[in-house]
């Protein structure tokens, strides 16, 4: 898994990606399997997305 940042002259973050982790397949595939979707979007892909946003919003 990697996470890499492209930040603004102030070292804020501008992009943000994540590469080879499940975290974004909760994003992406969330209607496939109840199953996958309780486990990983719900617990973690969602509250992930959440608190980025909310970072990126506040910083």
């Amino acid at each position: 898994m990697s996470v890499k940042a492209l930040l603004d002259e102030r070292g804020r973050i501008m992009v943000l990606s994540i590469h080879n982790s499940d975290i974004s397949d909760g994003w992406e595939r969330e209607g496939e399997n109840a199953d996958y979707f309780r486990e990983l979007s719900e617990k973690r892909a969602y509250p992930l997305a959440i608190n980025l946003i909310f970072y990126l919003m506040t910083h």
